[in-house]
C-alpha cells in the first residue's frame, strides 16, 4: 500500500510538471538573473558548512517521526500550481483554484514556470549530489527518486517554487504576509526532511526566488497580469461584510456566541469586523496596528527567556481583552509541527506572565487572535 502511495505521489509530479513545460514562460532561463553569479558554491564536503548540511539531513529524518510534519511534506513533495493552490489557501484567506481564482491561478503558472528558470544554470553547473544518493537512503518519496538521481540538488526547484509563490502571494494579500512566509519556509524545509536537498540548496534557492521575482517585476506581461490578480483578489477578499456575512456576524452578537461557536459558523475572531454588545465594529487602523505591536512585544518577551520554537511551527494565541484592557489569556493553536507537552506549558506559562504585566492598549472589550513568530530555529531544551 505504501509502495502504491507512492507510485501515485510520482505519477502526480510527472503529470503535474509536464503540464506546466508545455507552458511557454514569460522570460527563459537566460532573461533571469544568473545565479552562478551571486550564488556562494555548494559547500565543499570538508567544510562547516556541509557539516551543517549533514546536522540538517539527519534533524529532517527526526522530522519524519511526527506524522503531522511527515505528511505536509508528503504533499510539499508534489511540485505543481495545484498543490501550491492547496497548501497556501488556508494563509492567503481565500480558496485558491482555477476554478475559483482563475486570474490569480493564471499569475501563479505564467510566475511559477518563469521563475523555476532561474534553477537551471547553477543546477546544471554545480550538478551536485542530492542527500538519498550521497547516503544511498531511501525517501519519503521513494517514485522520484530514480528521476531525480541525476537532477543537480542546488538550488532547490521544490524551495524556488514555494518561496516565489510566498512572495507572488504576498503581494496580493500583505495582511497575510507573516503567514504566507512561514508555509513559504516549511515549503522549503520539507525537502530537508524528504531527503531530496541538503539545507543549503534550501537557503540557496530562497536568494534565486527573491532574485526571480524580482526580474518579473520588470515585465510587462507580468505586472499586468499582477493587476488582474489584485482586482479578482479585490472581489473575493472585500473587506466590507456582504449582506450574508453581516447577517451572521449580527447573529452571532446577539447570540453572544462562543469563540469555538464563531469559528464554527464560519467567521473569523481576527477579520476587519468583530462584534460586541450586538453591534457589528469594524477595526479601526489603530487597533490592527496595536495587535501587531502586542503580539511583537509578546514574541522579544519570549525571546529574552529563552524560548523559541523551531521556525517551521506557526502559533496563533487566541485572546480575551476586557473593557478596562486587561489581558486574559485564551489558548495557543499550532500549524506545521506539533510542540511537546513541556514546550506548550512553558510557552503558556510565560504568556500568562506577559498577559498580567501588559494591559492590551485599547479600552474596550475584544475578542481576537494574533500570530506569534520566532527569529530562530533553536528548539528548547
Amino acid at each position: 500500500m505504501k509502495n502504491l502511495r507512492h507510485h501515485i505521489l510520482f505519477l502526480l509530479l510527472v503529470s503535474a510538471t509536464a503540464a506546466l513545460q508545455a507552458q511557454s514562460p514569460w522570460l527563459s532561463a537566460d532573461d533571469m538573473p544568473n545565479a552562478i553569479r551571486f550564488l556562494p558554491a555548494p559547500p565543499d564536503s570538508t567544510s562547516a558548512a556541509f557539516a551543517y548540511d549533514v546536522a540538517q539531513y539527519q534533524w529532517g529524518k527526526e522530522q519524519r517521526k511526527d506524522s503531522v510534519r511527515l505528511a505536509i511534506a508528503v504533499r510539499d513533495a508534489v511540485w505543481s500550481v495545484e498543490t501550491i493552490c492547496h497548501e497556501f489557501s488556508a494563509p492567503f484567506g481565500v480558496k485558491l483554484s482555477k476554478e475559483d481564482t482563475p486570474e490569480i491561478y493564471k499569475l501563479l503558472v505564467m510566475s511559477l514556470i518563469t521563475t523555476d528558470q532561474a534553477g537551471k544554470r547553477p543546477k546544471d553547473y554545480y550538478q551536485r549530489k542530492r542527500p538519498y544518493v550521497r547516503f544511498g537512503e531511501p525517501t519519503i518519496a521513494r517514485g522520484d527518486e530514480e528521476a531525480l538521481r541525476h537532477n543537480g540538488s542546488y538550488p532547490s526547484g521544490h524551495t524556488l517554487l514555494g518561496w516565489s509563490a510566498a512572495l507572488l502571494l504576498t503581494e496580493l494579500n500583505p495582511d497575510a504576509a507573516d503567514t504566507l512566509m512561514a508555509r513559504g519556509y516549511m515549503y522549503g524545509q520539507s525537502r530537508v526532511i524528504a531527503g531530496y536537498h541538503w539545507q543549503s540548496d534550501v537557503d540557496a534557492a530562497r536568494l534565486t526566488a527573491s532574485a526571480a521575482v524580482a526580474r518579473l517585476h520588470a515585465d510587462k506581461r507580468f505586472r499586468k497580469q499582477m493587476q488582474r490578480a489584485r482586482k479578482e483578489y479585490a472581489r473575493k477578499a472585500d473587506p466590507s461584510p456582504t449582506r450574508q456575512f453581516e447577517k451572521r456576524l449580527q447573529k452571532a452578537a446577539r447570540r453572544m456566541m462562543s469563540a469555538e461557536e464563531f469559528e464554527q459558523a464560519g467567521l473569523r475572531l481576527n477579520d476587519m469586523e468583530q462584534y460586541f454588545n450586538g453591534n457589528i465594529v469594524s477595526y479601526s487602523v489603530a487597533f490592527n496596528e496595536a495587535i501587531d505591536q502586542y503580539s511583537r512585544q509578546l514574541t522579544t518577551f519570549l525571546s529574552i527567556h529563552g524560548f523559541y520554537f523551531d521556525i517551521h511551527t506557526i502559533a496563533t494565541l487566541r485572546l480575551y481583552c476586557a473593557p478596562d484592557g486587561t489581558v486574559r489569556y485564551c489558548r495557543y493553536r499550532f500549524m506545521g509541527a506539533t510542540p511537546t507537552r513541556e514546550q506548550e506549558q512553558t510557552l503558556v506559562h510565560l504568556t500568562e506572565q506577559f498577559t498580567e504585566s501588559h494591559p492590551f492598549p485599547q479600552s474596550r472589550e475584544y475578542r481576537f487572535a494574533i500570530t506569534v513568530t520566532y527569529g530562530s530555529d533553536a528548539v528548547p531544551q
